[in-house]
């Protein structure tokens, strides 16, 4: 032990575990007589072996929030609930800031999809997907990707020759017209999701794959668009 004079007259040994729940180390420190009592309860506040790692209940999710939200310190919540300083902080940013989950949706979130749109549309609301993204988790193209496909509204079979030539006419049109393809409208007026709709110009007609053209649905497509623009 190393013997201090003067103003360091004792060493104070801290238990410490890494953020990774490694081995526990202990760390050295001279400090003061004063404030030795401070340091104590730090310690304790910071290594509360009873309930340190043990998963959160979602009452006390509940209680961060509403704690945190009513401006109490992550030091205050730590002694409230009886838990590591440092655990407190990661489930708070998970809590505010839930990460964006991926992977295959489940049956209740296609169900509170369209229980969302049919309310939206009731009111006339534009801006609820956004909202409806965060509130389960999912991110804004995941779900506008997700829509078309379980919406009962929308034709899901392959698209006829008709639903081909509206396409193509109104592709011509608007290449006539110099403006952009209104594929929205288009895939409102079929009843049809917008991707699957482009789908049909974007990667029948106009993509190259492997260094040529598709060879049957290309050329079709093509036709179809050149005699549109020429009945214009």
């Amino acid at each position: 032990m190393l013997r201090l004079t003067g103003q360091f007259s004792q060493l104070v040994r801290l238990p410490l575990r890494s953020a990774l729940r490694g081995p526990a180390c202990a760390l050295f420190l001279p400090i003061d007589t004063q404030i030795r009592s401070k340091v104590t309860k730090l310690a304790q506040v910071l290594h509360t072996p009873d309930r340190q790692w043990s998963p959160f209940t979602p009452e006390e999710d509940g209680e961060i929030l509403r704690l945190r939200t009513a401006g109490k310190t992550y030091t205050d919540i730590a002694k409230t609930l009886q838990r590591n300083i440092a655990s407190i902080c990661q489930r708070y940013e998970r809590l505010a800031h839930p990460p964006v989950r991926a992977g295959n949706w489940a049956q209740w979130e296609d169900e509170a999809l369209l229980r969302a749109q049919a309310e939206a549309l009731k009111v006339g609301r534009s801006n609820w997907r956004a909202q409806f993204s965060r509130s389960i988790g999912r991110s804004l193209t995941s779900t506008l990707k997700r829509l078309p496909i379980i919406d009962p509204n929308l034709k899901h079979s392959s698209l006829t020759d008709q639903e081909t030539q509206i396409i193509a006419s109104r592709i011509a049109f608007a290449k006539q017209s110099g403006r952009s393809v209104p594929w929205a409208a288009i895939s409102r007026e079929l009843h049809r999701g917008a991707d699957q709709v482009r789908k049909v110009w974007t990667e029948g007609c106009t993509s190259p794959l492997l260094g040529g053209w598709y060879p049957d649905d290309d050329v079709k497509l093509r036709e179809q668009v050149e005699l549109a623009a020429k009945a214009l």
